[in-house]
């Protein structure tokens, strides 16, 4: 799967931050929305290309105002 240049692009900003150190204080990632789909591409990229894990991977979203919680409405 690819990932959006974003994602490398805050891999680089962690890196240069000190965030992948290994003496780096726990880290947690939230993302809504599309930042959700921004966020598990950086977990991911994180464990793979640094064998770094997340202390938590928080996302959130909700259904648009439009779409009809109950389709029999």
């Amino acid at each position: 799967m690819g990932w959006p240049p974003t994602v490398m692009m805050l891999l680089q900003a962690m890196e240069l931050l000190g965030y992948l150190s290994p003496e780096a204080v726990p880290l947690s990632v939230y993302g809504h929305s599309f930042g959700s789909y921004l966020a598990l591409g950086t977990a991911v990229q994180l464990k793979a290309e640094h064998s770094f894990r997340l202390d938590r991977l928080v996302v959130g979203g909700a259904r648009a105002t439009h779409v009809r919680i109950n389709p029999l409405d």
